[in-house]
């Protein structure tokens, strides 16, 4: 959900009920984590406030202020601690979480410490891992890819009985400067999350349009990204039907080829015109295997991923090959058979390649 609407509150709670109530295993632990310990601090700042309401609970619990740290003593879940965590991946190794947050997923640079901590959690008989946060500005973003994936659980196009999205955010399609979209995103509007404020800031998205981007991100939390790109994404969606390769075949083709020397993305695309005026592209692109991992999180795009789904050719060593390249545009001639996400294995032939 949006900025401001109560999510710290929500898992703090979460968090005291899995390290001392109804849901605590015995031993526990429960982890708060985010982008810096003082971000993961929040939550552990949230749970003393509800202690210090509850003398029966804060009784059985040892506050260690310094350290971010909850040792519970007496009753249910005695043994367990709670700890704000830092966001060094390299140090969860030895964890056995219980129950964690982690605390705005979509600014997180990379995705390693969430992995560290989803795959510390096998010893644990019903272990939960929680994700709070505005949306991520980019479709590669770690955040993008889990409501994704929880769209279509919901939809029903892929089974995960373990995994489950609450959302709320605006649609694609909804008005901005209506009250009713900004209550899509913002279900604490008017009672502690000022409407008065919300409204401030559409209008100032409507009168500096470079505050507009922010103001979807934020407020209305849409996946929509500050930079200005060549197509918006909108229009890129609206084109990403899927190409009948098999009717390709015969078909007089254009290439592009915009070479690079070694950091930056090479691609050979091919451009075929129909009858009907519109246009099937098929791009190849290259980069170099040395140091795809660091160039990967340097750009915080996934490019292994890529390169495993077969969109993405790795050359060996540190830079590209003009002979690779070569070799490359020479098979795409003849359209040798790929293999692609989502598509079979086909062989076409291009006569009067331009």
């Amino acid at each position: 959900m949006a900025r401001k609407n109560g999510k710290t509150q929500l898992v703090a709670g979460l968090a005291l009920c899995h390290l001392m109530g109804p849901e605590a295993e015995p031993r526990g632990e429960v982890h708060a984590a985010a982008n810096d310990k003082a971000q993961s601090g929040k939550t552990f700042a949230e749970m003393v406030a509800i202690l210090e309401e509850h003398p029966e609970l804060e009784a059985r619990a040892n506050v260690v202020r310094f350290s971010k740290r909850i040792e519970v003593m007496s009753g249910q879940g005695r043994g367990s601690v709670f700890a704000a965590l830092s966001a060094d991946a390299w140090t969860k190794q030895g964890l056995s979480p219980s129950f964690t947050v982690y605390y705005e997923l979509g600014t997180a640079p990379k995705r390693d410490l969430c992995e560290a901590l989803d795959t510390a959690m096998g010893a644990r008989d019903n272990p939960l891992l929680v994700v709070i946060s505005t949306q991520a500005a980019s479709d590669h973003a770690d955040m993008s890819e889990l409501i994704d994936c929880g769209q279509k659980v919901a939809a029903g196009e892929v089974s995960g009985p373990s995994f489950h999205l609450t959302f709320c955010g605006a649609g694609a399609d909804d008005d901005p400067w209506a009250e009713e979209t900004w209550r899509k995103a913002n279900p604490a509007l008017g009672d502690f999350r000022s409407l008065e404020d919300v409204a401030r800031q559409a209008a100032q998205a409507q009168r500096m349009p470079a505050a507009e981007q922010g103001f979807r991100n934020l407020i209305l939390n849409q996946r929509v990204d500050a930079h200005v790109r060549f197509l918006a994404k909108a229009e890129w969606d609206r084109n990403a039907a899927p190409v009948d390769f098999a009717a390709l075949a015969g078909r007089k083709a254009w290439g592009g080829l915009d070479l690079s020397q070694s950091r930056d993305l090479t691609a050979f695309v091919l451009v075929f015109p129909r009858e009907d005026g519109r246009l099937d592209v098929l791009p190849r692109f290259f980069l170099p295997e040395q140091g795809i991992a660091e160039k990967a999180e340097a750009d915080r795009v996934p490019y292994g991923l890529w390169a495993r789904q077969g969109v993405l050719t790795l050359i060996p060593g540190a830079g590209i090959g003009p002979s690779a390249v070569a070799e490359a545009v020479a098979e795409e001639h003849c359209f040798k058979t790929r293999q692609l996400p989502g598509f079979t294995a086909w062989v076409a032939r291009i006569d009067g390649l331009a």
